[in-house]
């Protein structure tokens, strides 16, 4: 099992070494390329707002790390709980269309795409900005660690002062001080990003990794519906080639626009859910159920599996992934733990 909560101690370092403190705006564009779907511009911090920006994620990183009662999960679970940071590891990193690309372009350091000039077009589609600061330890190992951590923006339009967030002002092509009326910045993070590379080795392939605290901003920033809707395709055209199971398109897409049916049927379908069916299990708890008398919303002819509607639909996943599963023994049929299926004569 990974230790999450060893990275915390990784990022409070990099927070209190780390230097390259730079802040970067990330703006929507009309792309439909995923890697295209930000355009990210540099600028650069000095003075009493580096000096913020650094304190803000040490504090975080105490936080996290006094709280005994934190939890960490995958960040495709279906229900996160209360008091946990969602977790995205480096494999799943790289299925998700725009973030290493974004990752990749704030690390770029390019003149190119730095502020010199702070008003309201720099501003115009921003959607969410990120602070990144690296760290190389030359002590023995040559290990650069580098923290990028993100906030979406709340308003997007120039800020007047104000007395319940810091302001940035900006002087001379930077931020430097905490006053004046450019950049509202309230000290939240959503997600931090950690990433450690061994410089001396010759494909400097590092550990990546990814914290998220609210998911709903993450998956603003990050265009995630795009991903959830691509995997939720792939889901449907595999049940489709199956041969023996019924559901029509429209149906389909009606269920996949709640988007916590939409994450769902993503996460299935990451974990190969879909193209692992055990029809043969399937058919034999669905045969036991329907001669024991007990209500059922999918359908079955014994070849077809006819799913009419959303219940039939999450009953044939039940089915599929043994949170409906029979005790053939005693004769009766359960849903989650030890809990009956109703029959119809009740």
């Amino acid at each position: 099992m990974i230790d999450y909560a060893s990275y915390l101690q990784d990022l409070l370092r990099v927070a209190k070494q780390g230097h390259n403190v730079q802040m970067h705006l990330l703006k929507k564009t009309t792309s439909e390329k995923e890697e295209k779907k930000r355009q990210i511009l540099n600028v650069e911090v000095d003075g009493e707002v580096l000096i913020s920006f650094k304190e803000n994620l040490i504090q975080k990183c105490n936080e996290l790390i006094s709280d005994n009662e934190l939890t960490y999960i995958d960040f495709f679970s279906e229900e996160p709980e209360d008091n946990v940071i969602s977790v995205i590891n480096q494999e799943d990193m790289k299925s998700v269309g725009t973030l290493n690309p974004i990752i990749s372009e704030i690390k770029n350091e390019d003149d190119s795409r730095s502020v010199t000039e702070f008003n309201n077009n720099t501003i115009q589609n921003l959607q969410s900005y990120a602070i990144s600061m690296s760290s190389v330890d030359n002590s023995g190992e040559n290990i650069e660690e580098t923290c990028i951590y993100f906030r979406k923006y709340q308003v997007g339009s120039k800020i007047a002062k104000s007395k319940f967030f810091k302001v940035f002002e900006y002087k001379q092509g930077k931020f430097n001080k905490i006053e004046g009326d450019v950049f509202k910045y309230d000290d939240v993070i959503d997600a931090i990003y950690y990433e450690r590379v061994d410089l001396d080795s010759p494909d400097q392939n590092g550990s990546k990794i990814m914290f998220v605290s609210n998911i709903s901003n993450f998956e603003d920033m990050f265009s995630f519906e795009e991903f959830y809707k691509s995997n939720a395709k792939a889901a449907y055209t595999i049940l489709q080639s199956c041969g023996n199971v019924e559901i029509e398109e429209a149906l389909f897409k009606e269920i996949t626009s709640d988007k916590r049916n939409l994450k769902k049927i993503c996460k299935l379908n990451k974990g190969n859910f879909f193209t692992d069916i055990d029809f043969n299990r399937f058919f034999l708890i669905y045969n036991t159920a329907s001669s024991l008398d007990y209500v059922l919303n999918v359908e079955s002819d014994g070849e077809k599996i006819k799913i009419k509607n959303k219940e039939s639909f999450f009953e044939f996943i039940d089915i599929c992934g043994n949170k409906l599963y029979g005790d053939l023994v005693d004769d009766k049929i359960y849903r989650g733990i030890a809990k009956e299926l109703p029959k119809k004569s009740a």
